[in-house]
């Protein structure tokens, strides 16, 4: 404050008007004024508004992209191990949410505190997460990435039907027909034989990519009311992911096979999918449904299928059949029309 104003104490017994010779003056006082007026509060706010829109975005679009690449790195693993039997897939589902649950091992002081009501939600939540992995990244040793990504992505359409069996409030008849549709698409894929050049048994790997979809339904659902209880995010992601690794390492030791075949690629290609599509890609989402409206967060999820497909594609040289993709444009379509469906009869 001395250093800006060293003059003052000088002039301190003149006229206000003569405490500034002309020459010392300061340049300010020539000046109009409308450059040193403070930016409005609505200048600040359409700043800052820009500026949070810009990140909400850029993290739905690395959301996205991360999400697509978990069946890549699924598929690595089972290159690099020369396996793609369903004991693998136990190896890779345990690998990543282990990891997983170890990335969120800072949120366990916390979770001791949080209320133990909401814990048997969280721990069977885990419980259908665990089954969502071990049947969808089996599936992929066993059918084509894009007709497995298509079919996991129908989790919309089951989590609308669960919650309208459970609560007796049915959506109205566009979520019906999306319905309809997306099990229509499904019957497409799944009876389709495209993938017979990719997969070793096409209809064996739809089925449990469709598993995959019920199970993750489930871990939706029991997820909502785990947090409703009061579990925040990281709680409910510790317990949840902790208990999917639990209950997957003993399943590893009794029916992954030897572990002769794990690689250190492997071992990279599961660290890359637990911290790619799941810290990075499943935590961008559970932050995104708080921050604008889930319609779009659920509708950027279906850009699963597309992302993958196209990464198989340039990685692997799978190029879809019609039968899938013809089967997986009717599956999006319905999933949509579910969403949409849904959120209508919301309000």
């Amino acid at each position: 404050m001395d250093c800006a104003w060293p003059r003052v104490g000088i002039y301190k017994d003149r006229h206000p008007k003569d405490r500034h010779p002309k020459n010392q003056r300061p340049k300010n006082q020539h000046s109009k004024g409308r450059h040193l007026k403070p930016p409005t509060h609505a200048a600040v706010n359409s700043h800052a508004g820009h500026r949070a829109r810009s990140l909400r975005w850029g993290v739905l679009l690395a959301g996205m992209a991360a999400i697509s690449t978990g069946a890549i790195f699924a598929r690595w693993a089972m290159q690099s191990a020369g396996r793609s039997d369903w004991g693998f897939g136990l190896w890779l589902a345990a690998g990543r949410v282990t990891l997983a649950a170890l990335a969120v091992a800072p949120a366990w002081p916390q979770t001791w505190r949080s209320p133990r009501s909401a814990w048997p939600w969280a721990l069977g939540a885990g419980a259908c997460l665990a089954l969502h992995f071990v049947c969808w990244l089996s599936s992929l040793g066993y059918t084509s990435i894009a007709a497995s990504t298509v079919l996991v992505t129908t989790t919309p359409v089951w989590v609308a039907l669960i919650t309208g069996v459970i609560t007796q409030k049915f959506a109205g008849w566009i979520a019906w027909a999306g319905l309809a549709i997306a099990l229509a698409g499904s019957a497409v894929i799944a009876l389709s034989q495209d993938a017979g050049t990719i997969g070793s048994d096409p209809l064996l790997g739809n089925g449990l990519a469709l598993a995959g979809a019920l199970a993750a339904a489930g871990y939706l659902l029991l997820g909502r009311v785990a947090q409703q209880r009061g579990l925040t995010i990281g709680s409910y992601a510790a317990l949840a992911y902790g208990s999917a690794a639990l209950l997957l390492s003993p399943l590893v030791a009794l029916w992954g096979g030897g572990w002769q075949t794990i690689t250190p690629t492997t071992v990279l290609a599961i660290a890359l999918s637990a911290l790619v599509p799941q810290l990075i890609g499943h935590t961008s989402f559970n932050w995104l449904v708080t921050q604008m409206p889930p319609l779009w967060v659920t509708l950027a999820i279906l850009f699963e299928p597309v992302g993958a497909s196209s990464l198989g594609w340039v990685v692997f040289g799978e190029q879809p059949g019609i039968g899938v993709l013809l089967g997986g444009v009717i599956v999006l379509l319905g999933v949509v029309l579910v969403v949409l469906g849904g959120r209508s009869a919301q309000g």
